[in-house]
């Protein structure tokens, strides 16, 4: 009932966000979201270990913490105003601090290669890149303990990389003894009832991708796999339907390309939080349904129709 209830809302938000400035209002919202929890990650952190915040949890604040980050930045990039620009700064300095402390591997890699895709052809991603890793540095450089701590995890031999290995073998194995219906929609802490497994029961399977397809099957994987790449593919289209976006609102589709980026890829390493991916993608279908939208009603005006069809709505409005 809970993933019905994600699948509604993400419904709800589509059909609700008829412009681009309410997308921009989620943005803004992120910011604050974000920052709110570095904060009180930052005063929770006890000065060594791995920072862990409201969740309790250091890959999850991690997460919650890029998917505000990296909105945070776009908003930077394009805000006019200076003192906006300042505060914006002020608030991505310290999560990007707080993602740091929380020492997570697939963070500090999927962040970066989204960082990297975003660097191509931007001045000023380049510069906001540079400021960052400078401050970062420095402040490792003045942590000799976190430093080192990061450093032994990169080393890839502690009991935390052999447990997920195992894992992602029983959901492997799970995958091949049951590939239609698999271990039956959210079970996978359950796959020893179902498959033989010699270790690691009990667990999610640290690959949402491998955990999905344990879980559902590889059907209806499959098509909830589509589903999202129908999402995600038109944004690196270059004649696609955001080429109706004007050039104040395509700053938007760079944001949701480094998203995409962080998500798929972060995903390899992490389960899904259901409510927080299904709301990261419900922006995702609604700027595509708004981007749609405007293309349906330039094609019927260049078509010389004097008005667009009962069925949607016109201007700037997603379609019904």
């Amino acid at each position: 009932m809970r993933e019905i209830t994600y699948v509604l809302a993400l419904f709800a938000i589509v059909d609700i966000m008829r412009e681009t400035t309410d997308i921009r209002t989620i943005f803004r919202i992120l910011v604050l979201c974000g920052f709110a929890h570095a904060v009180y990650g930052l005063l929770t952190w006890p000065g060594a270990g791995r920072l862990e915040g409201l969740p309790r949890q250091s890959n999850v604040v991690g997460t919650l913490l890029a998917f505000c980050a990296i909105p945070t930045i776009g908003l930077i990039m394009h805000d006019s105003r200076r003192w906006t620009r300042a505060m914006l700064g002020g608030a991505l300095a310290v999560m990007l601090l707080a993602m740091v402390l929380t020492i997570s591997r697939g963070l500090y890699i999927s962040f970066g290669l989204a960082m990297l895709w975003w660097l191509r052809g931007s001045r000023r991603m380049i510069i906001v890149t540079l400021i960052a890793g400078v401050a970062m540095g420095w402040f490792l450089g003045q942590s000799s303990t976190t430093s080192a701590t990061i450093q032994t995890r990169f080393e890839m031999r502690d009991i935390s990389v052999v447990n997920r290995l195992k894992v992602q073998e029983n959901a492997i194995k799970a995958v091949l003894e049951r590939p239609l219906l698999g271990l039956g929609f959210g079970q996978f802490a359950d796959i020893d009832r179902a498959v033989e497994v010699s270790a690691e029961a009990g667990r999610g399977s640290h690959n949402h991708y491998l955990g999905t397809l344990a879980s559902n099957g590889i059907p209806a994987s499959l098509l909830l796999f589509a589903f999202i790449l129908a999402q995600f593919l038109p944004l690196w289209r270059k004649r696609g339907p955001y080429q109706v976006l004007e050039p104040p609102e395509r700053w938007l589709v760079d944001v949701l390309q480094a998203l995409a980026i962080y998500q798929m890829v972060s995903l390899g390493a992490r389960g899904a939080l259901r409510q927080t991916e299904w709301f990261m993608l419900s922006i995702f279908c609604a700027l595509l349904a708004i981007a749609l939208a405007r293309l349906r009603d330039a094609r019927y005006q260049s078509s010389g129709t004097s008005s667009a069809p009962s069925s949607g709505v016109s201007g700037n409005g997603a379609s019904s």
